[in-house]
């Protein structure tokens, strides 16, 4: 349980570099693929210093590490898109709701307990994440779309961490703390071809442009890198409980706290909570209660 609320603290506060990075490197393509290049490397190093320079690999691993690779590189496209047109309360409004909805629903289909309080707490979160939706803004059709995605891509994360954890699939595997680096390699891997080839298209931009934009991007790097560092630790902290608890009871209470730490969060960039921002936590707290209840 102590990983559990290690890593919701983490998860609330991530959002905050991130936002940080948008803000230096711009939404683009390029930016994002960056991200996803430079976001692991502290991780790396702070995990092969942990581990003694050791990297374990099998076949099974490798292929669960590079579809979350994919799922990563495109969910960082969504997130840095959904940040750039609205709040961090919304963003991580979408992004746990996603990343505790679609887990618990895959527990559920595959041996979780799943009973009246856990549908009930459901059902909340759903209200929670329709509150915040107003169809009537149309200038908000981008980041409606982003933040749709980063909770479908974030839920994939979460299904994909526990079919890895599960004894589902019999394939030899290698541990948390080794799947957890080369996952991360192997989403610097994509990134990186993914940026190359944005590179090679790109087409005479003015010299000047091209300098301010690297500069951009040295001014977003330590967030980056710090982010990163944070996300992947919380990563692997989400592997080693799930060893113990089942993805059903996890991920609600990653969820929930997570949903009210950001709002909090969102304080630092002076983006102060809507009565709709408050009333929608208020559900996702309550619906996380009575699911872990």
């Amino acid at each position: 349980m102590l990983y559990i609320c290690i890593a919701s603290i983490l998860f609330s506060i991530q959002p905050a570099f991130t936002k940080q990075y948008q803000r230096n490197a711009g939404d683009g393509l390029k930016s994002s693929f960056l991200y996803n290049v430079t976001s692991p490397l502290l991780f790396i190093a702070i995990m092969f210093f942990y581990e003694g320079m050791k990297l374990d690999f099998t076949v099974y691993s490798f292929v669960m590490a590079m579809v979350w690779a994919i799922v990563c590189n495109a969910m960082s496209f969504f997130q840095i898109k959904a940040l750039s047109y609205g709040n961090v309360a919304n963003y991580s409004l979408f992004l746990l709701g996603g990343g505790m909805l679609i887990p618990v629903v895959y527990g559920a289909i595959f041996g979780d307990d799943f009973g009246a309080c856990k549908i009930i707490g459901t059902v909340l979160v759903c209200v929670a994440i329709l509150i915040k939706i107003n169809p009537k803004e149309k200038s908000r059709a981008g980041s409606l779309f982003s933040l749709i995605m980063i909770f479908i891509l974030n839920g994939l994360a979460g299904v994909l961490a526990s079919v890895y954890q599960s004894e589902l699939f019999t394939f030899d595997k290698i541990s948390s703390e080794q799947f957890s680096i080369l996952r991360s390699f192997t989403t610097v891997g994509v990134g990186a071809v993914m940026l190359g080839v944005l590179s090679i298209k790109e087409r005479g931009d003015e010299k000047q442009n091209a300098l301010a934009m690297r500069k951009g991007y040295l001014k977003a790097m330590p967030w980056s890198l710090i982010g990163g560092g944070i996300n992947g630790v919380a990563n692997l902290l989400l592997l080693f409980a799930l060893q113990t608890v089942q993805p059903s009871l996890q991920y609600p209470i990653i969820t929930g706290g997570g949903i009210l730490l950001s709002a909090i969060v969102g304080l630092i960039f002076k983006e102060i909570p809507d009565k709709k921002t408050w009333i929608s936590v208020g559900f996702a707290t309550a619906g996380t209660i009575i699911m872990i209840l």
